[in-house]
């Protein structure tokens, strides 16, 4: 099959003439599988199409297509929709260590095997999910056992505290090798062990910490091997399972862990790419991710695929949901053309919710009624990401988009370089300043910064007076510590993801770094930092290659504020991206261009820097669209516009 390209940027269209209110709302019902009444109630669902193409038989012939699902989807009429399009079920939560085993020795199985009794009554497979994660996972297992001196303590490294966990895995495996023998194809032995800082490479969970490494994932898949071995399940397939596979510092990360274990001898079957993306991810690092593992012969299967649209928070307008919705259609097109294409490499695809209405997303960090990242509306109706993978030539074209306004900044060249020391010396008279003014999550009142920036041809500089009365690094998590973000996109290419140079650079307020998904090429980071009277200041220099330290270049940035009360991060500023995607895509970034001297008003990072808002003309358009898809017209004409500051994460 193949796939067509994505324009990244796309030609303006005239809106069609004659457009009015009747045609609007003659068409609402088809253009807009909406997830709330206006009123924010939730629809009573209409029942599954019967008519439209079932997905597990137009792709029956390249993987199965699975949903993570519990008992909520196996009742009508939500049965009818997970029976007619897929032939695989994920237990969503009731396979996870804290849901199988609430404490030792419990073993609870009953939830599970409502869902595996149901998969196997309607010609299911199921995939089991999960044995060994750092999360939900209850406290005991961290723990001294009863009987022992130490009993309810937190567990140490020593050889003793090691065993005390490997005794537990083996139980627990065993216990699901023993209840579930052969009856699940497959199971994520391990789940996301793989740091988000690439340059720490392994997650350093509780895991990490007791056996001081990652030797554990081995030993992990060690034993789930002999369990199942033992009861006669010799061909369970074992996988280790990650999220931001599509990120090339992590893949490669997975990718050098599994090729390790394969050549020790670790009984390591596959690799689930768990594929949370967004309209911004490069397809192209997706395929390259699969490609790449292919390489190793093992088994691949997407476990956990859903794609957002970039949604605000609850009671926030977003006027273009219409057009993610089409957009998210081709995108959901251009996906499963890669995927179709790679077929003999892969063994399932499964979506991480039914429908919308039970996508994860909607309350990840606060209530997004309206996110919407799969191929079922909260009303269990085809959406255009459905016809997209079923018959792409019913869809719409993309709205189109006018390409955002971009907040700017003209970075002066330093007379001479800042000393990195926390100190903020006369090098800096002389630099661009611009503010974390947009919320982008959390409160108002949140911790923000003012920031200098200079460049030389050595190092872009970023001098950091943030203004937080209250400082807190409690959190196990560094980004929900007090800490200041820079993203850096050398050449402003904004091609979507993490390309080969970019960078996410976090430094905290007592100078501790992290690092996000930075491509092989990014630049070294050198910090500092000092409290301040109002808050603490974060002095920082990126490295810059010989051809991105010149004047005239211009670079994707982004400047962002974290700000952590008592272990939880409470807000988030930056200075232009307003998505909360920063750290997974360089699209949304605003723009540094590097100049000898600043002209007049030009270096304080506005540039009207807003992503324009659109009114209602949107909502007409889209109806038009509707109304000539339903007629068999495939021209969209309008314009699609993304909205400014506050659309949250």
């Amino acid at each position: 099959m193949e796939r067509q390209p994505r324009a990244r940027h796309r030609r303006l269209r005239a809106l069609a003439a004659g457009t009015g209110v009747l045609l609007l709302s003659a068409v609402l019902a088809f253009a807009q599988p909406a997830s709330a009444q206006d009123d924010g109630t939730e629809l009573v669902p209409p029942g599954v199409e019967p008519d439209i193409p079932s997905l597990q038989d137009v792709l029956a012939d390249d993987f199965r297509i699975g949903a993570a699902i519990d008992a909520r989807d196996i009742a009508d009429p939500s049965a009818q929709l997970l029976g007619k399009h897929f032939n695989q079920i994920t237990a969503e939560n009731h396979m996870k260590p804290d849901a199988i085993q609430p404490t030792e020795g419990d073993f609870t199985f009953d939830a599970a095997d409502e869902l595996v009794d149901y998969a196997e009554a309607n010609g299911m497979e199921t995939y089991g999910h999960t044995i060994l994660w750092h999360s939900q996972v209850p406290d005991w297992w961290f723990q001294y056992p009863e009987g022992h001196a130490e009993a309810g303590e937190p567990l140490g490294s020593s050889d003793e505290d090691r065993q005390i966990m490997l005794d537990r895995l083996e139980a627990h495996a065993g216990a699901l090798a023993e209840h579930y023998g052969d009856r699940i194809w497959a199971w994520d032995v391990v789940n996301e062990v793989i740091s988000d800082n690439n340059a720490e490479i392994h997650r350093h969970s509780r895991w990490y910490e007791i056996f001081e490494g990652p030797e554990y994932v081995s030993h992990a898949f060690r034993i789930a091997r002999e369990q199942f071995d033992a009861v006669g399940a010799t061909d369970v397939k074992l996988f280790i399972n990650d999220y931001g596979t599509e990120n090339p510092g992590k893949r490669d990360n997975l990718y050098n862990l599994v090729a390790d274990m394969i050549a020790d001898g670790v009984p390591v079957d596959g690799v689930g790419h768990q594929t949370h993306i967004s309209l911004n991810t490069s397809i192209d690092h997706v395929e390259q991710s699969i490609e790449k593992f292919a390489g190793l012969g093992v088994l691949q299967s997407v476990t956990e695929l859903d794609v957002a649209i970039g949604a605000p928070g609850e009671g926030e307008e977003f006027p273009q949901y219409e057009a993610r919705l089409i957009e998210q259609g081709h995108y959901y097109r251009d996906l499963f053309a890669m995927y179709r294409e790679h077929a003999d490499q892969l063994e399932s695809v499964t979506v991480w919710g039914l429908h919308d209405g039970r996508s994860w997303l909607r309350s990840l960090t606060e209530p997004r009624p309206l996110e919407s990242p799969l191929p079922f509306s909260d009303q269990l109706r085809s959406k255009w990401a459905y016809w997209g993978i079923v018959d792409p030539g019913r869809l719409p074209e993309i709205p189109e988009e006018e390409e955002p306004d971009y907040a700017r900044v003209q970075v002066p060249l330093a007379d001479t370089a800042p000393e990195i020391d926390g100190d903020k010396d006369t090098a800096w008279d002389e630099a661009s300043t611009v503010a974390t003014e947009v919320n982008v999550e959390g409160g108002e009142d949140g911790a923000k910064a003012e920031v200098s920036l200079l460049w030389d041809e050595t190092a872009l500089y970023a001098l950091f007076e943030v203004t937080d009365p209250q400082l807190d690094e409690s959190s196990a998590n560094p980004w929900e510590q007090d800490s200041v973000e820079l993203f850096l996109n050398p050449g402003n290419a904004k091609e979507g993801g993490y390309g080969v140079a970019d960078g996410q650079y976090r430094v905290s307020f007592t100078n501790v770094v992290s690092l996000g998904g930075n491509g092989p090429d990014a630049g070294e980071i050198t910090s500092a930092a000092a409290t301040t009277s109002t808050g603490y200041r974060v002095e920082i220099a990126i490295a810059l290659a010989g051809e991105h330290a010149e004047v005239g270049a211009e670079h994707g940035l982004e400047l962002q504020v974290n700000d952590g009360t008592d272990g939880v991060r409470t807000a988030v500023h930056s200075w232009y991206d307003p998505t909360g995607q920063s750290w997974s895509t360089n699209a949304n970034w605003g723009i540094a261009e590097l100049v000898e001297e600043v002209e007049d008003g030009n270096g304080n990072g506005n540039g009207d820097g807003k992503l324009p808002t659109t009114g209602a003309g949107l909502t007409i358009a889209i109806a038009s669209a509707a109304v000539l898809a339903a007629a068999g017209v495939t021209a969209l004409m309008l314009v699609r516009r993304r909205a400014a500051a506050n659309w949250g994460e």
